[in-house]
């Protein structure tokens, strides 16, 4: 990569941040999008909320947290370290920080799960202990993977505008080359909450 920027070539990176001036960055609104996610949760009447993060030393780790905590903090609601555990973004560790939840001796009536794999981990963690989503934990992943839609219950999750990201960032690379530019940016291009079945309004 580095190569290709001291060489002046245009370059478009997508969905990964690169801080060089000549670079344009292609991302997804992930910290608007973790935010809006758990929204919905406090919207629907939960208040203690937890967060299954995703690897450490990933950009998009540190954008959904920051989503996750700014949802609670306008809401006015403590921010209970308990309810804040690691993963690694695979079904596994999903599985594993949402055991760790449920030998809390107040469980989270929600979890917000930084991305999809860990949510199924999550939710079959749930269904182990003898309980049921949505009805007594809420689950929200980060992704809209394809397999979203066909579990049990339809997992509500943020999609990232894939599609989009990429179309934008061809427009952009053939502006570029067609008008000889090359100065960087970074464009942010809105993700979107799919409400399905995995959550559920409380009193």
């Amino acid at each position: 990569m580095y190569y290709v920027i001291r060489k002046g070539i245009p370059l478009v990176v997508l969905n990964r941040e690169v801080n060089e001036k000549s670079v344009v960055n292609i991302l997804s609104e992930e910290k608007t999008g973790a935010y809006n996610a758990v929204k919905y949760l406090i919207e629907n009447g939960h208040r203690d909320i937890a967060i299954i993060e995703g690897k450490e030393g990933f950009k998009s780790t540190v954008d959904r947290k920051d989503g996750f905590l700014k949802a609670l903090i306008e809401s006015k609601i403590l921010i209970n370290n308990d309810y804040i555990v690691s993963g690694e973004y695979d079904i596994e560790s999903g599985y594993s920080a949402m055991n760790k939840l449920l030998k809390l001796k107040k469980k989270p009536t929600a979890v917000f799960c930084s991305n999809d794999d860990m949510a199924v981990g999550a939710i079959k963690a749930i269904y182990e202990k003898g309980l049921k989503v949505p009805d007594d934990i809420s689950v929200v992943g980060f992704d809209d993977s394809e397999f979203c839609r066909y579990i049990i219950p339809a997992l509500t999750t943020v999609r990232k505008p894939i599609k989009d990201v990429s179309q934008k960032g061809a427009e952009i690379l053939m502006n570029m080359i067609e008008n000889d530019e090359n100065s960087g940016e970074k464009i942010y291009v809105p993700t979107k909450l799919k409400i399905r079945d995995s959550v559920i309004a409380i009193k």
